[in-house]
């Protein structure tokens, strides 16, 4: 669990899924939330991205830049990451169906296109995904 800083109106549904974590994988761009959610979690001494090694306990909050944001080096850093911690029998939290819906949301979308590719099965809540193998 840590404290994200507020960074636009969906911050909200963001801490939702911080508040569940005990690890974060995201590669933002500068200015993005995604980057600030990073920094957020390395000033908290949350394991990030790939420095760490995922366990059954990893639970992963994610998030992937969207719109124009998006770059596919970052997208397939992420699925790599992820996929390391479902390979461990970790989870992975994400946007949910309803969130990942939204126009500018395409990584999420791509991130659960992923997830759905490698066999990962998606336990929704009214706030988020998780997901695990």
């Amino acid at each position: 669990m840590f404290k994200l800083t507020r960074t636009t109106a969906y911050t909200s549904k963001d801490q939702k899924k911080a508040d569940v974590a005990n690890s974060y994988i995201g590669y933002g761009v500068p200015g993005s939330s995604t980057a600030r959610y990073y920094t957020d979690a390395q000033e908290q001494g949350i394991p990030t991205n790939d420095s760490f090694t995922p366990t059954a306990d990893t639970v992963a909050f994610v998030s992937v830049n969207g719109g124009a944001k998006l770059t596919v080096d970052n997208l397939n850093r992420t699925f790599d990451d992820v996929n390391r911690v479902l390979q461990a029998g970790g989870e992975v939290v994400t946007d949910n169906p309803y969130h990942r819906s939204r126009n500018y949301n395409t990584g999420e979308r791509q991130l659960a296109n992923f997830l759905t590719s490698v066999g990962a099965f998606e336990h929704t809540t009214p706030h988020f995904s998780i997901w695990r193998l």
